[in-house]
């Protein structure tokens, strides 16, 4: 979910955005964002002022995430085209080779335009009652 976060310190006022997919609703964005400001106000240093949380504002719910890539192979792999090492997306689950340092290519099966960014479905829990 894209989200605002406004701050303030004593003498400013300022935002950040934050894309953050595991964050669902406003109330897990301000758990989300007090946390965060709670972390940094421990850790202050010397003539730094504390950070608080003025309110948030919730973005449209057009999470795109890149994808988070985990090497599958523990050596690097050899083809015609070239020295590759397997990569999958812990988020989707998309598969991919990376050639080089940098070099990401996504398999044939994931060439498709929807899985340019990373966007897993969400789990949806349905409570039902159950007949006794």
């Amino acid at each position: 979910m894209k989200f605002r976060i406004i701050l303030s310190d004593s003498s400013h006022k300022w935002h950040e955005d934050y894309n953050v997919f595991e964050v669902t609703s406003k109330v897990a964005a301000e758990k989300y964002a007090t946390r965060m400001i709670e972390n940094f106000n421990l850790g202050l240093r010397p003539n730094e002022k504390p950070r608080k949380l003025v309110r948030i504002e919730i973005g449209k719910d057009d999470c795109k995430l890149d994808h988070y890539w985990e090497k599958l192979n523990l050596v690097t792999e050899r083809d015609r085209t070239g020295s590759f090492d397997r990569l999958r997306c812990k988020r989707c689950s998309a598969t991919a080779r990376r050639y080089g340092i940098s070099s990401i290519v996504r398999d044939k099966k994931f060439k498709d335009e929807k899985y340019i960014s990373c966007n897993p479905p969400r789990i949806v829990t349905v409570r039902r009652k159950v007949k006794k």
